[in-house]
This record gives C-alpha cells, sequence and structure tokens, in this order.
C-alpha cells in the first residue's frame, strides 16, 4: 500500500504541494507518516509510507487521586444526661452520663469521646481514641447514626464546675479520625458539668442539756458547706437513736429530731419522752445531708443528753375518804384517819419515788402544811406511817400513797353553822400528801373536811356517898362531890338526873331524887340546886375544850335531906351527860 501511495504522489504532485499537505492536520485526526527524499538519477523524490493500520478518532488517559478517611460529625449535639447544672449538680463520687450522636461518610462505627479540652487523638487500628488532656470518658465502638453514651464518675475538683469539650471519632483500620473541632453542647445540658461537694460535719452537742422528761432539748451539727453556685445548699441533719441511715429514709429507726438549714450549723429540738430515766445518759447520732442528696463527710457524729430529775406530782388526795371526822372520846382509842393519794406521778418513772410523808392540819394552823406538829391542829406523818404502791415498771409512771395516822379526842372541831361560840366553824381540815425522790418533793392538798364536834363526860368518881345521916336530917354543908372531866373536844356543861333511891334497893321505901341538891361549890343543904327525876337539870360547869391529855374539870358537891323513913340501905343512880357549853368563845 505504502509504494502504491508513493508512485502516486511521484507521478502526481509537485514537491511543495505535498509537502504541504503533509504539513495540514486535520482536527480531530492524528496522522503519522514516513517521510524520505530520494535522488532518482538526476532528480528528487519524495517518499511516504503510510502506516498499516487505520486512522483513529479519539483516545484516553488515565487519572488517578488518593481520598482519605473523612472524620465522623455530630448528628446531634453532646449533653450532659441528665442536665448538670447549678441547681441540679452531680454529686462527687456520682455518675454523669455524656449522650451524642455522630454520623460517618463511609459508615464507619464511631466512639464517643469527653475531654477537659480540646486535643483528642484517633485510636490505632479501630481502637478507641483518647484525649490529649484529662479524659472524662469514652464510649464503645457505636454504629454510625445511632446514640452514643459514656460516663464518667465524678472527681472532687476543688471547683464548684468543670469544662468538658467531646470529640466523635471514628474506628477506620488504617486512617482514624476525629472530628476536627470539638463540641461543647448548649445550655444546662452543656458545659460546665456542676459538681456538688459533700458538707463538712465534724461535730454535734447538746446545747441545753439537763432538762425534764418532757421537756424540750436542743442539739446543734457542727456543718460546713462551700457550695455557693445557684445559692446555698440547703442543709438537713437528722438525729437518730441508733447509728443508722440512709439519705433516702433517714433514720433506720427512731428520729428524735431533724431539721434543715441554709446556714453554717444546723440545730434541732425535740420534746424528750416520758418516762426518762434521771441521771442517765443517752446516746443519740447525727447525720447531715444537703438537698443533693449528698450525705456529709463525717458522719455520724454521736453525743449524749440527759434528763433531769423530774419533781413528783402529787394528785386527787383525800382526807379520810373525802367525808367529816368524828373523834373517839377520851379513853378510847385515837380515831385513825387515813391522807390518801390515788396518783402520785413522777415522769422519771414511777420507780423513782423513794417515799412519802404526810400532814393532816387544821386550816388556820400556822404555817399550814408546814405546820408544828400539835394534837390541836396539826398531825404530821412520818414516812415510815405512809406507804408508796403500784408501781409496775416499765412505762408506768404513776404510784398510790396512804398515810396514816390517830387524831386525839380534842382536836380542834370545824363542824358548826355559826349559831355557837365555836369560831372555827366555817374552817376545815385538810390533808397534804408530799411525794420524795432522791432529790425533789412535791405536795398536793386534799379538799377539806370537818373534824365534828364532840361533847363526852367522864365522872371520876364512880359513887356519891353521903354518908351517914338520920332520918329526917339533911347533910348540912358537909357535902359529897364528883369530879366531871371533858372528854371531848368542846367545851362542857353538865345535865344531870337522878332517880329515887329505893331501900335495899326493891323498896318500896325510898327517898325521892328531888331530895338531892347540887352546886359548883361547898353550899349548905337548903343553898343548892334541886335535881329532878323527870327532866334534866342544867349544871353550869366551866370546862373548856381539852388542849392536851391533862384533864380539864370541874367538880360538883352535893346534898341531901332524909323524910322519915325505915333505916337501912338506900341505892339509887344518878345520870350525868355533856351538854355543848355554846356561850363562851375563849372556851373553844
Amino acid at each position: 500500500m505504502a509504494k502504491i501511495i508513493k508512485n502516486k504522489f511521484k507521478n502526481s504532485l509537485p514537491f511543495f504541494l505535498i509537502l504541504c499537505l503533509l504539513s495540514l492536520s486535520v482536527s480531530g485526526l492524528v496522522f503519522n507518516f514516513d517521510i524520505s527524499i530520494e535522488k532518482v538519477g538526476n532528480k528528487l523524490g519524495l517518499s511516504v509510507e503510510l502506516p498499516e493500520v487505520e486512522a483513529q478518532v479519539t483516545d484516553v488517559a488515565t487519572t488517578t487521586v488518593t481520598v482519605r478517611n473523612a472524620a465522623p460529625y455530630f448528628t446531634v449535639n453532646p449533653a450532659e444526661s441528665p442536665a448538670s447544672a447549678s441547681t441540679t449538680p452531680t454529686n462527687i463520687g456520682d455518675s454523669l452520663t455524656f449522650t451524642g450522636t455522630g454520623d460517618d461518610a463511609e459508615g464507619n462505627d464511631y466512639y464517643l469521646l469527653v475531654c477537659d479540652s480540646d486535643g483528642a487523638t484517633p485510636g490505632v487500628a479501630g481502637a478507641a481514641p483518647s484525649c490529649d488532656n484529662v479524659q472524662f470518658c469514652v464510649s464503645g465502638a457505636t454504629t454510625a447514626s445511632n446514640p452514643a453514651s459514656c460516663s464518667y464518675t465524678v472527681q472532687a475538683w476543688a471547683p464548684e464546675t468543670r469544662a468538658w469539650v467531646a470529640y466523635v471519632c471514628d474506628n477506620h483500620g488504617t486512617e482514624a479520625a476525629c472530628a476536627a473541632t470539638s463540641n461543647s453542647g448548649s445550655g444546662d445540658s452543656g458545659t460546665p458539668f456542676h459538681l456538688n461537694h459533700a458538707p463538712s460535719f465534724s461535730s454535734i452537742s447538746t446545747t441545753d442539756d439537763l432538762n425534764e422528761p418532757g421537756q424540750d432539748f436542743t442539739v446543734e451539727a457542727v456543718v460546713t458547706d462551700g457550695d455557693v453556685i445557684g445559692g446555698a445548699d440547703v442543709l438537713t441533719l437528722d438525729v437518730c437513736t441508733t447509728n443508722s441511715w440512709a439519705t433516702s429514709t433517714g433514720c433506720a429507726d427512731s428520729t428524735i429530731c431533724t431539721a434543715t438549714s441554709t446556714s453554717a450549723n444546723v440545730s434541732c429540738t425535740w420534746t424528750s419522752p416520758i418516762p426518762l430515766q434521771d441521771d442517765t445518759a443517752i446516746s443519740y447520732y447525727g447525720f447531715v445531708m444537703d438537698d443533693n442528696d449528698m450525705a456529709a463527710s463525717g458522719n455520724s457524729q454521736t453525743s449524749t443528753y440527759t434528763a433531769a430529775n423530774a419533781t413528783p406530782s402529787v394528785s386527787s388526795v383525800l382526807l379520810n375518804n373525802g367525808t367529816a371526822i368524828t373523834l373517839n372520846i377520851k379513853g378510847a382509842a385515837d380515831k385513825t384517819v387515813y391522807a390518801s393519794s390515788t396518783t402520785i406521778t413522777d415522769n422519771n418513772g414511777c420507780g423513782d419515788i423513794d417515799s412519802a410523808t404526810g400532814t393532816i392540819f387544821w386550816e388556820d394552823a400556822v404555817g399550814g402544811a408546814d405546820c408544828s406538829a400539835d394534837d390541836n391542829d396539826c398531825y404530821q406523818i412520818a414516812s415510815g406511817s405512809c406507804t408508796v404502791s403500784g408501781c409496775t415498771g416499765g412505762n408506768d409512771i404513776d404510784v398510790v400513797v396512804q398515810c396514816t395516822t390517830d387524831l386525839v379526842f380534842y382536836a380542834k372541831p370545824t363542824s358548826g353553822d355559826g349559831t355557837d361560840a365555836n369560831g372555827a366553824w366555817d374552817t376545815a381540815w385538810f390533808a397534804s400528801i408530799r411525794a420524795f425522790d432522791e432529790a425533789a418533793s412535791y405536795a398536793s392538798t386534799s379538799p377539806g373536811v370537818d373534824v365534828n364536834t364532840s361533847s363526852a363526860i367522864e365522872v371520876t368518881e364512880p359513887e356519891i356517898a353521903y354518908g351517914s345521916l338520920i332520918a329526917n336530917t339533911d347533910s348540912g354543908s358537909d357535902n359529897a362531890t364528883t369530879t366531871v372531866v371533858n372528854a371531848g373536844n368542846s367545851p362542857l356543861d353538865t345535865n344531870l338526873i337522878g332517880d329515887d333511891m329505893l331501900r335495899e334497893l326493891v323498896g318500896p321505901e325510898y327517898i325521892p331524887a328531888s331530895n338531892q341538891e347540887f352546886l359548883l361549890s361547898n353550899f349548905t343543904y337548903g343553898g343548892g340546886t334541886n335535881i329532878a327525876s323527870s327532866s334534866q337539870t342544867l349544871a353550869d360547869t366551866v370546862i373548856p375544850r381539852p388542849t392536851s391529855v391533862t384533864n380539864v374539870e370541874d367538880e360538883i358537891y352535893w346534898g341531901i335531906a332524909v323524910p322519915i323513913i325505915l333505916s337501912g340501905d338506900y341505892y339509887g343512880l344518878n345520870t350525868f351527860s355533856a351538854a355543848l357549853d355554846d356561850n363562851v368563845a375563849g372556851e373553844w
């Protein structure tokens, strides 16, 4: 083919034209020629050899580029969960969780990395990345576009806030990458997180000790808390009976008291129980937490409180069971009288009551219940004559006391209606009982009762002996006597009544009772007062109320006239009876 073209060019085209043709290039075409000039004889010849292949319209050239792994990126910004803000700080020692969602162009798994400042280094061969400075936490490998999380146990940093930044880093096998810039979230759930420090609890003590059971005791806990962001923490003090407590439930057993405060130190007050033994130190335990339920360092602190001796309280005192007292007369046994109390209370417990004493006294006795012993108006009853009973122990605080004494026959009477000369008619007698424990006593007084007025008489001589007289004569100035003794507690007159005197006790001969005369002094028969047999005759004796056991008495003088009767022994009976002498006030 090449030779044919060669010959054609040789025979038909001038050399210059051929050369121009060879220089022409057509757009889109590339011609490869082999051109040579030869001398044939005496002429030059142009020889062009065309390639054996057909001519091409297009051709290609290869391109190359190296694409590196692209870092993942956040689709949901990182955040604290829950938000750690000034009003909701995270307690030191608690776990703070960070969340976020990342995506990756290659669909690589990614890690959420949280640091204290900018700077992160991807992991090698798909391993987890790390912070260049302080690392808070890193998540596990997470599928792209799914949320990731990691948690950090909050440490005791000095400040109340701690800045943080977050990265997403993929787990590319050879070219792992982290986001070019950090992300620190926004709002309360963004940087910084807030730390809540534990309050510091150093001691607890009872500030007003030695109160009686049922009274208030106050304890004070010495506490400090340095957190101020968001306002001072509210500190809560729980005082427990045992050393067992939790922030969520408080005292495991009994709570003595609880209180809150926003300032240093916390005090709480409680009313102590009844009964409560005195002079016994009772332990308690104090626990403190803040309003973020963080227990104080120093929990627990312990101290004691001690109850003072409580004064016994006496009530419901009765004298003679609330009824008037009638005394026995002289010569009989003294009247036994009871002063009793159905309720004596000691808030330290009934076993704390050691003894009791009593007083039975007239209203106007000097000193009242503290009067000096006097059988007329004041009877002091020693503890040996008082019984204490009814204490069952445990929580029992009550006992019963009964005091006993004997009132003599002449104790001051208070009965009456004011119609006699007894100026004490509108007064009364009372009983007071005083209960004792080891250091205190308390007395209570009964309602008043009367001591009844009693009039009683005792005749010392067993008979009125007129001696021997001749019929139709009288005793003249030779008087027989009888001694009348006051045996009651009122001034005394004497009523007399006589019987006829019978011969040998059977008669029929007799001496009329009216033949007897009496007077309060020596007299000659005919100058006295005749005694009657049918009615009482008053002998105006002057016998005041006795004020001691010494006899208070008066004498009655007697005379008789013997009528003309048969000789022999004559017997009769004169009756003496007490009559109240209500005319002279000074005799009472």
